[in-house]
């Protein structure tokens, strides 16, 4: 089960559809699908200036970042999405060097090395799932990294 936060907002309007539904009979099935969206965006953002608070970012993008969480439209979550990616790109190389000094199994090598050719780009989406699997690997190695505020590609 996944667990997201919720503003009372978000609340209320499901609450509407769940009012309305026991009312008729019938459930807005469009309307509880936009709300679970939102709520969904809305963590995501929120979890993302989170983030984005850990690095030195610039003074246009934390201007950017406010107005994005100021209404929190799905065109901000797209604004924000290659800012975050940018930095987490950062984060990635910055943890595939080091590992570069650490004794990896063949598999975890293939697996740092292809990552080092997919991010060095600069534009591939970071997938959350690959970023969790080079955690996992830095963890499993205790390898002691502190990550600075490098951003590759995307947001300008």
């Amino acid at each position: 089960m996944t667990m997201l936060s919720i503003t009372t907002t978000n609340i209320e309007a499901i609450e509407g559809i769940i009012d309305g539904a026991k009312a008729t009979g019938q459930i807005d099935y469009d309307g509880l699908k936009s709300a679970a969206e939102t709520v969904h965006r809305h963590d995501w953002m929120r979890t993302a200036a989170a983030y984005l608070a850990t690095k030195n970012i610039t003074l246009a993008e934390q201007d950017r970042l406010d107005a994005c969480m100021a209404s929190m439209e799905r065109a901000d979550e797209r604004m924000l999405s290659p800012l975050v990616n940018s930095y987490r790109r950062g984060d990635i190389m910055q943890m595939i060097d080091a590992l570069d000094d650490v004794p990896l199994s063949k598999v975890e090598r293939k697996v740092v090395k292809g990552m080092a050719k997919d991010f060095s780009g600069g534009s591939l989406p970071v997938d959350q799932d690959r970023m969790r699997r080079l955690e996992a690997m830095i963890e499993r190695h205790d390898v002691q990294i502190e990550l600075g505020s490098l951003k590759l590609g995307g947001f300008i």
